[in-house]
């Protein structure tokens, strides 16, 4: 595929990669040993994928110093996360990933209204599969309900009125609380 592959793992790991067109480098005590700090310069990515994040963000970090461009980090919690993009890696948060697919697995509907002042309303609903509201656009529900509406999208905030609503999708809309239930209900 092109691609040279150097794994970093522990002693007691490194016998289930023998075999493998891998490199295998062995964690020392300052974490990364001479053998992978003498092929770092060729490294365009590194993945740190370790079930400890500490030790994936320690690794991590070390890997950006050492002038790695990308460093990609698997983390647990939110926290480990800001850590790892402060850091200047790119997280992965695999609770927040395994939520996410089990959301999408299970149909599970997180729908929420909240009366600001009365009549108007915030309802925040994530976005399911068999959603009535998949494939529409933003504009359509805002002519047809009379609400603003956002969408969050893997992190990014999306109000362009031509963007259809996808699967995942966080759905907010704000009006008055009526509409609201009506478009929930149809």
């Amino acid at each position: 595929n092109g691609y040279i592959v150097h794994i970093l793992t522990n002693k007691n790991d490194a016998e289930k990669y023998l075999g493998k067109p891998v490199y295998i480098h062995l964690l020392a005590d300052e974490l990364i040993g001479e053998d992978l700090e003498s092929v770092l310069g060729e490294v365009e990515l590194a993945i740190a994928m370790s079930s400890n994040e500490d030790l994936n963000l320690g690794v991590g970090r070390i890997l950006r110093s050492r002038g790695v461009p990308i460093v990609l980090a698997i983390v647990s919690s939110s926290e480990a996360e800001k850590k790892a993009e402060n850091d200047g890696m790119i997280p992965i948060n695999v609770a927040r990933k395994i939520f996410e697919e089990l959301i999408r697995i299970l149909k599970l509907r997180f729908t929420k209204i909240v009366l600001l002042e009365s009549p108007v309303a915030v309802l925040s609903l994530h976005v399911t599969s068999d959603s009535r509201l998949l494939g529409k656009t933003i504009k359509e529900i805002e002519s047809e309900y009379g609400v603003g509406v956002t969408i969050i999208r893997g992190g990014s905030t999306i109000t362009d009125p031509e963007q259809e609503i996808q699967q995942g999708d966080m759905f907010i809309a704000v009006g008055i609380i009526d509409k609201l239930r009506e478009l929930l209900v149809q």
